[in-house]
């Protein structure tokens, strides 16, 4: 048997036995002296859940699942305002609203002008309005962030295409050939 001091902080000693391959550690008074890979102290009481192996595997599984939770609820979420969203629009764009001036209409073959008054009003929908005779009235806005959570989730979509790229081509931090 051949015993090999080592340095450090808990000043354990290694005895490495060559005839069996095993290898035994003993420490002096550590703070994880009584910790074992058993399923009972060193005093005969059982281990608690989270000194035991499976006690660990299982809190991590719960943490991945509450985090998957958190996605597909977010997810659930998102896709109940666009489609909210989308049926609050099909109600404003089936309003009706009043033009009170001269119109072109950009969608007939010739440009059809229409003779709206103050004395003759013309009613249309507000999807004939926007698409064509290209106007925007103020009752046929839209009241919701629609545009601006497009924008956000264009943006992440592309900075995801990007990592991609970068992960596939090995380019930036991705690079295999920099030494650190």
């Amino acid at each position: 048997m051949m015993v090999i001091s080592l340095y450090s902080l808990k000043f354990d000693i290694l005895i490495l036995n060559y005839q069996n391959y095993n290898f035994i550690t003993m420490s002096t008074k550590g703070p994880y002296s009584g910790v074992s890979s058993e399923t009972h102290n060193p005093d005969g009481s059982e281990l608690k859940c989270y000194q035991k192996p499976k006690g660990w595997i299982c809190m991590i599984c719960s943490c991945l699942l509450v985090i998957i939770l958190i996605i597909v609820l977010i997810t659930y979420k998102f896709l109940q305002y666009i489609e909210e969203t989308n049926d609050q629009r099909e109600v404003v764009d089936s309003r009706n609203t009043t033009i009170s001036s001269p119109v072109t209409d950009y969608e007939t073959d010739p440009d059809n002008y229409i003779r709206c008054s103050h004395d003759n009003p013309c009613r249309f929908e507000c999807s004939y309005v926007k698409n064509n005779l290209h106007k925007h009235p103020d009752e046929c806005e839209y009241d919701d962030w629609m545009d601006i959570l497009s924008i956000i989730l264009d943006i992440f979509i592309c900075i995801c295409i990007l990592h991609c790229i970068c992960l596939i081509c090995g380019c930036g931090a991705y690079n295999k050939k920099t030494n650190r």
